[in-house]
């Protein structure tokens, strides 16, 4: 990968954070039909984020590597409830 720009990071940021999208899919009755849709958006704003992952330089492999955590499920979990 060439150089992963400040900015360039910031935008597969977004693309991470739009994982939230499966967060209004599992809101949404079983039969209704937007789920597939806001997860296969979610599912494809993760793809590009995490091309920065692999960088080799810190805005991709630990500022990009803590929204892929939560991507992954890795995170920690908020315990209070």
């Amino acid at each position: 990968m060439t150089q992963l720009s400040p900015a360039l990071a910031r935008k597969m940021a977004t693309q991470l954070a739009r994982i939230a999208l499966n967060g209004i899919a599992e809101a949404l009755p079983p039969d209704d039909q937007r789920r597939s849709v806001l997860i296969e958006a979610a599912e494809r704003h993760a793809r590009v984020g995490l091309t920065g992952i692999g960088s080799g330089e810190y805005m991709g492999e630990h500022w990009l590597g803590s929204f892929a955590l939560y991507i992954l499920g890795c995170a920690p979990q908020d315990e209070t409830g």
